[in-house]
């Protein structure tokens, strides 16, 4: 694809308001003064440079100006190439294929580039490096690396790397950002990857983080200054952060619905509503009174809530980052990077954080003890209570390394982990072992195998990360018990001795499926469906041929088959009921209760209750059994307050001088009156969002690209609107401050106006020029027949500005650099009211 890059080197004319005539003794009477003329622009062409790819300018310096090319087309552009190429006469001094980053779908636009000084350059790339280039020869060295972008401060550089930080390009020297304030106490400040810093004048620069919030940093202060956030913003990126005298302009995007989990069951008669959308692979807790669910709701974080369900009402939530994470039976446990945190499940405050010197890899936790395994080989034993280091140090048993499964019991003075042997040479020795040590004497280890594995079964790493593992190990009453490989046992972690054990039925591994209140386990071993009792053997048995279980809730065990439903009871393994037969096809089981299931067939969704099978509407997502409850989780859908917001921030404290909430747009186009009917938009590049500011306010395209508004920094209020054929891309400003050069279809008329008969409606972007304050427009430049006029990154600084025109199509367009001069043009150039 190709654009035809504009080069125009603005003079900046003294425009006389008018002129006296006549002598100061005239006796004739003063009529009132004539208006000023219209300020008059025009533009001389001057050299054209032919190009062989869609390009554009990021940046201008005294007599060079750089350009980067894209490949691809108007769904998906890639920088790549960069030249430096000479204002006076348009030769390319040099070109090298490089590929620079871009930021969403708002290519090109997106660019990031910065003059250091006149002999060097930054530019940012795609695999998060910010490079120095030579303006001279385009030699380049890696300068910063594990960065996503920057933004000139000041004489410094501010550098969005994962941890923010400026950067002393003359001493090559880092700088610490002071007081960066968490959003929230969970979160660390991390910066977003995907929205780029944007500076706001000379000593401020914004960034965004993970945590959804909006920074502003000052350079010469090297702190934050504020941060903005909005609880309903989506976390998209919308273009551009404006700033008109010290007012920021902050869009926020709204989500176009709002997810809510629904529980039934918590208290009868009244659901309970959750925001977000209930994570499954958490399992639903059961601490005193306060139940403990995790939600998703946005971007790169969840939400832990704790519900009293005495009473219904949320008793806390927190915020946290999706990162891996275990629970206890009295802490929600996470590890995120090298810190491992945990939050009271009865409190919902956080109470371990601890920064560990080594990265963990894998954490496990039971009680108030966590267990980490560290990327040295080592293990680490915290107490989740105190936030203290209990224990650390190396495990080897019969000479083999070891890798951690499952904590399996933690009391003060004795702790009991899972361990997993590694043979990499011989796995079919691979064993579980329980290992037994006492913190205050770790050197007097106990060490019992688990299970009795054939030689032939290698087993494989048993769960995922620390999510929920079915590994048939569990504890009630202070006893410990295990079934791995179908051998009962019920050990004394004390002695290092197995009290009790026997066989399971059938062949195979065994995973657990669910621990009552009363102690009694539900195990699943190939074929067969075992209730053990603690200390008491086998309750019942059940064979599972052909059947699947689906759903165990606090009574029964749904199980599916080819045409069929039925339920066990846990009592003693004998059918609830007839079930459900003859059905159309496999039953697909969402949720279930003791007396309820509900399941999917390919013409709808069904429930059967009473032996009765019925068709249903209202469906859960799934359903959670904490204890011995049964409560059912519907996903509904809420619309959110609005479309999106603006608020108007001061640059220097961050204040919300005012914010105004987009209900709805106008039916006519151009018909707003006030920010409100405006609708913030998301980067993307058809057509180009953007919103730009000048000294006179905020300027905003509207929805339809054809209307351009001028908005009121101090209460958001429409004060100029015109409407066009089509606009372009972002527009760019003369050195001035009083032109605004941007690439528009006409003609211009007012809103509700019509076109007068006879006048060409055009299809193709011209260059015009926009006066800032009278708002009269001029058509400077029309391109050729099906070609466009586009502008570049940025505007200029000093004398040279540089545009873009390219032929519309969708593949192999033709493009060229075009150079112009701006000055009081001999002849009035053509005007649009």
């Amino acid at each position: 694809m190709c654009k035809h890059i504009l080069l125009i080197s603005l003079l900046l004319p003294s425009l006389l308001a008018g002129c006296k005539s006549g002598s100061s003794d005239s006796k004739a009477p003063a009529g009132p003064p004539a208006p000023p003329p219209p300020a008059q622009l025009a533009a001389t062409a001057g050299w054209k440079l032919d190009m062989e790819q869609f390009s554009l300018v990021s940046s201008v310096g005294a007599d060079w100006a750089h350009v980067v090319s894209f490949s691809g087309n108007h769904t998906q552009y890639r920088p790549v190439d960069q030249l430096m190429v000479a204002t006076s006469d348009g030769t390319v001094r040099w070109k090298k294929r490089r590929t620079m980053k871009v930021y969403g779908e708002n290519v090109p636009w997106s660019l990031r580039t910065a003059a250091l000084d006149t002999k060097t350059l930054f530019y940012e790339t795609r695999y998060k490096s910010i490079y120095h280039m030579a303006v001279a020869d385009g030699a380049s060295d890696r300068s910063l690396g594990n960065v996503f972008h920057f933004a000139p401060c000041g004489q410094n550089l501010f550098v969005g790397a994962a941890e923010p930080y400026l950067w002393n390009p003359a001493e090559k020297k880092n700088i610490d950002i002071a007081g960066l304030k968490p959003l929230f106490e969970e979160i660390d400040v991390l910066v977003s990857p995907n929205f780029p810093a944007t500076a706001l004048g000379p000593d401020r620069v914004a960034f965004r983080t993970q945590d959804g919030a909006l920074r502003t940093v000052s350079c010469s202060q090297q702190k934050e200054l504020w941060q903005y956030a909005d609880p309903l913003d989506r976390k998209d990126w919308s273009v551009d952060l404006p700033l008109s005298g010290n007012t920021v302009l902050v869009s926020t995007l709204m989500p176009p619905f709002l997810p809510r989990a629904v529980v039934q069951g918590i208290r009868e008669g009244e659901p309970v509503a959750l925001p977000g959308t209930l994570q499954a692979q958490m399992p639903v807790s059961l601490t005193g009174s306060i139940a403990t669910f995790l939600s998703t709701e946005g971007l790169n974080m969840v939400t832990l809530s704790g519900v009293d369900t005495t009473t219904g009402e949320t008793a806390w939530h927190v915020e946290l980052p999706i990162v891996p994470c275990t629970r206890t039976e009295t802490f929600h446990v996470c590890r995120n990077g090298k810190n491992v945190f945990s939050i009271d499940l009865a409190t919902g405050k956080k109470t371990l954080d601890q920064d560990m010197a080594v990265t963990p890899r894998f954490i496990t936790a039971q009680g108030d003890f966590v267990a980490a395994a560290t990327t040295d080989d080592k293990f680490t034993v915290m107490n989740m209570r105190e936030n203290t280091v209990v224990w650390t140090g190396p495990i080897t048993i019969k000479t083999a390394s070891v890798e951690l499964v499952q904590f399996a019991l933690a009391r003060p003075d004795r702790f009991a982990l899972v361990l997993r042997t590694l043979w990499p040479d011989r796995p079919h020795l691979e064993r579980l072992y329980l290992h037994s040590f006492s913190p205050a004497e770790p050197e007097k280890v106990l060490q019992v195998q688990l299970g009795k594995p054939q030689e032939s079964r290698v087993p494989a790493r048993i769960g995922t990360g620390e999510r929920e593992l079915n590994l048939p190990v569990w504890v009630h009453g202070g006893e410990l018990y295990s079934a791995v490989d179908g051998l009962f046992q019920t050990l004394d972690i004390a002695r290092g001795t197995s009290t009790n054990s026997f066989t399971l039925p059938g062949k195979g591994p065994v995973s657990l499926l669910k621990v009552r209140t009363d102690g009694s386990a539900l195990l699943e071993r190939a074929d067969q469906l075992v209730l053990v009792k603690a200390r008491s053997g086998i309750a019942w048995t059940a064979p599972l041929k052909d059947r699947e279980i689906r759903q165990v809730t606090s009574e029964t065990v749904v199980l599916a088959e080819a045409y069929a439903l039925s339920a066990l009871s846990l009592t003693d393994g004998k059918p609830v009921g007839p079930g459900a037969k003859d059905l159309k096809s496999m039953p697909s089981v969402r949720a279930a209760t003791a007396s309820r299931i509900y399941f999917n067939m390919p013409d709808g969704n069904y429930l059967l209750e009473n032996n009765e099978v019925k068709k249903v509407k209202e469906y859960p997502m799934l359903s959670v059994h904490p204890a011995d409850r049964d409560w059912l989780v519907f996903t509904k859908n809420e619309s959110p307050p609005g479309k999106g917001s603006w608020a108007a921030v001061d640059a220097d404290s961050g204040k919300v001088l005012w914010q105004k909430l987009v209900t709805r747009t106008p039916e006519v186009v151009g018909g707003a009156k006030d920010i409100s009917e405006i609708e913030p938009r998301e980067a993307s590049f058809h057509p180009a969002s953007w919103v730009r500011a000048s000294a006179e306010g905020f300027w905003i395209p509207d929805p339809s690209h054809r209307c351009l508004y001028l908005i009121r920094p101090t209460d958001g209020q429409v004060t100029w609107v015109r409407c066009a054929q089509r606009l372009g891309g972002p527009p760019v400003f003369t050195a001035d401050g009083q032109w605004m050069l941007l690439p528009a279809a006409g003609p211009w008329h007012e809103v509700g106006q019509p076109i007068p008969d006879g006048t060409v409606v055009e299809k193709n972007l011209s260059l015009v020029a926009l006066h800032l304050r009278d708002r009269h427009s001029l058509r400077l430049y029309t391109p050729p027949e099906n070609f466009s006029v586009a502008m570049p990154v940025a505007s200029s600084e000093g004398s040279q500005l540089i545009v873009t025109v390219y032929e519309e199509k969708f593949k192999n367009q033709k493009c060229f650099l075009q150079s112009f001069t701006l000055g009081v043009p001999k002849e009035s150039p053509r005007t649009d009211r």
